[in-house]
């Protein structure tokens, strides 16, 4: 079973994220090249979408039962 980061993480894992590649890049005088900044924020905010949205769609669509947050019925707990 794999451990998913929660979906409130996102946030903060981003402005995180966002605020050192920013300072990454312009100290790698990207400052010149504004192009560069932007798909390496890009890159960012793929990321953090796609590690943020895997805990926020819980539970999986296809479970085949009634879940809740804490308890699922009898036929998706299988």
């Amino acid at each position: 079973m794999r451990t998913q980061a929660p979906g409130g993480i996102g946030f903060f894992l981003g402005f995180v994220l966002a605020a050192a590649t920013t300072f990454f890049v312009i100290a790698a005088g990207a400052a010149s090249q504004p192009v560069l900044s932007v798909v390496a924020l890009v890159a960012v905010v793929d990321l953090i979408a796609l590690i943020s949205t895997a805990g926020a769609r819980w539970p999986p669509r296809s479970s085949g039962g009634a879940c809740t947050r804490d308890s699922c019925s009898a036929s998706s707990a299988s």
